[in-house]
């Protein structure tokens, strides 16, 4: 077999043109979408970071406010504290200033009948001491003291005495089964039906509860019953003990018990 020439350098230009075509057509094109692909994959992988150094900037600013808050409670407690110590320090220096005055009184006024001296200084330490209760019993005030308070008078509704009760079923009756329930703040509805429901069970018919709300009472409850009221606030309480110190009236009636 012998070979031809021309069918040689034919069939190497034709190798030529085929490189020449794929090299134009294919070779570049797939060089290109190569580039395209690694540049997207280098355009993801920095957004990626960026997405990374976000989320870390984003957590050092949460921990950041996290300590700023951490501080500011802090520095809060610490400045409760200090007024804390402050008021003491005032109360006792006002005491200790209410005692040098009381005793220059005392020498000024030793000419005096020693009854009513004694009856004197009784009734400043009864107004004193009513006073400090009351900017005491309204610091506490809040919701909790009411959910005591409420708890309290559940309790000596379900141990009321069979005479008690009885005078309250009268008194109900004469006011039409209706019962006004007053609350030193909105009472939850929970509280509410915890209340009607021990109402409801301490009387034959039960009765149509009316929820009003009364600041004036400090913190607690107050339950009128037609000429019969039941007691659970601050407020009531406070004016009984300041009427049974000064013997003006009889001994309050307390939680469970009522009066006309």
């Amino acid at each position: 077999m012998t070979l031809d020439p021309l069918t040689f350098i034919l069939e190497i230009i034709n190798f030529l043109v085929l490189l020449w075509l794929l090299s134009h057509f294919l070779y570049k094109p797939l060089k290109l979408a190569i580039n395209r692909r690694q540049q997207a994959l280098q355009e993801a992988q920095l957004a990626t970071q960026r997405e990374q150094q976000q989320a870390t900037n984003l957590a050092k600013q949460y921990q950041q406010k996290l300590d700023e808050w951490q501080l500011e409670q802090a520095q809060r407690q610490q400045q409760l504290q200090t007024e804390i110590a402050s008021m003491r320090d005032k109360a006792l220096a006002d005491v200790q200033a209410s005692a040098r005055t009381e005793h220059q009184r005392q020498q000024s006024l030793r000419a005096m009948d020693a009854t009513n001296l004694e009856h004197q200084q009784q009734q400043r330490a009864i107004d004193s001491a009513l006073q400090l209760c009351q900017r005491f019993l309204q610091r506490l005030s809040g919701p909790e003291l009411d959910q005591a308070l409420l708890h309290m008078l559940l309790e000596d509704l379900q141990h009321m005495p069979p005479e008690a009760r009885s005078e309250l079923q009268r008194a109900l009756e004469e006011n039409h089964h209706r019962i006004d329930i007053l609350s030193a703040q909105p009472l939850p509805e929970t509280s509410q039906r915890k209340l009607e429901n021990s109402l409801q069970s301490l009387f034959i018919r039960p009765p149509t509860c009316h929820f009003q709300v009364d600041a004036g009472l400090v913190g607690g409850f107050r339950l009128v019953i037609g000429a019969r009221v039941l007691h659970a606030n601050l407020h009531d309480e406070l004016a009984f003990f300041q009427q049974s110190l000064n013997h003006h009236q009889q001994e309050p009636v307390h939680l469970g018990r009522t009066h006309d």
